[in-house]
């Protein structure tokens, strides 16, 4: 039911994060160890890296697959990465989805990765909608491709393999995987990004000029924003605030784990600004009650999801 693109092994489905096993010279799997530096923790894998011990960069290649949804058969490209989560999409998120965003709307992915959540997304909106699906990754990007070209029946996929930043220019990525499967900014973002071995550099784009620029008469129909930027999400909304000010979408962002308190309040007060409610978003699939401020710093790794005032009684 799959054709094969040349890489390596999946991993097995599931959302779970699969722990690396370390082995001590006897040969029996040991915690990891780290080695404190300041506030920053580095694993001794790091230490390692830093020496010059280090293994090349692997790519991997993905594989087609297929699935049936409601009676309607989907394919997608799954990674081939070993620390992949599946691809399929899921009919759990798509009913989340459909509360959101109607045939001929238009979504934004900010950190799309191999296409997880811009598949339903795209499913979604329908055939007269379209997804902007930005990924930085030039190692995971071909997977984004091949799904932005798997189903020419649902909505428009357009991938690009770009940053969204609040400026033009390039900007350094860092991971610790020689298979560069989650990244992020260098500079900004947690301070154990600057052990990182692995680097690539990486074209940025201020979005909003670069949606005006390419998908202006779109715009109008932009009605979901999906941002994943490993700890970089506040400048990106910061960078789309007028945006946000002008279409109203819904914005969906992640609160990274090891990201500051003025980091997050900034977040808070930003969206709160502009006028949206901001909820804590649970399991990826609904949202509770509204946060409070001072919320934002009892959480460690979670997302937001932020409804534009005139919008609260509509969402269901």
């Amino acid at each position: 039911m799959f054709a094969r693109v040349p890489g390596k092994r999946p991993k097995p489905p599931g959302n779970l994060a699969i722990r690396q096993r370390h082995f001590s010279p006897l040969g029996r799997a040991s915690r990891p160890r780290v080695c404190h530096v300041g506030k920053t923790a580095m694993k001794l894998r790091e230490i390692i890296y830093s020496l010059g011990f280090k293994p090349k960069p692997r790519s991997y290649g993905y594989d087609l697959r297929q699935q049936m949804i409601r009676g309607a058969t989907y394919r997608y490209a799954q990674w081939l990465h070993p620390r992949a989560y599946e691809c399929r999409i899921s009919e759990r998120e798509l009913d989340r989805l459909e509360q959101f965003l109607r045939p001929g709307d238009v979504a934004v992915d900010i950190g799309a990765h191999m296409g997880d959540s811009t598949l339903p997304m795209a499913v979604a909106v329908g055939s007269q909608g379209h997804v902007i699906a930005l990924e930085a990754n030039r190692f995971v990007f071909p997977c984004l491709e091949a799904n932005a070209r798997a189903n020419p029946h649902v909505g428009r996929i357009h991938a690009f393999n770009l940053a969204a930043t609040d400026e033009n220019r390039m900007y350094e990525f860092s991971y610790n995987d020689p298979g560069f499967m989650n990244g992020g900014e260098v500079a900004r973002t947690r301070g154990f990004r600057k052990w990182n071995a692995f680097r690539q550099q990486v074209q940025g784009v201020r979005l909003e000029d670069f949606l005006q620029q390419r998908f202006a008469e779109l715009l109008p129909r932009l009605r979901y924003i999906k941002i994943d930027t490993e700890g970089c999400d506040l400048y990106v909304l910061q960078a789309i605030a007028g945006l946000l000010q002008r279409a109203r979408p819904y914005v969906q962002a992640e609160v990274m784990k090891g990201t500051g308190d003025a980091y997050r309040l900034a977040m808070y007060d930003l969206m709160k600004s502009l006028g949206y409610a901001v909820y804590l978003y649970i399991d990826d699939y609904r949202y509770t009650t509204q946060l409070q401020r001072h919320e934002m710093l009892q959480h460690k790794n979670f997302d937001i999801f932020c409804i534009a005032d005139q919008l609260g009684g509509a969402h269901g």
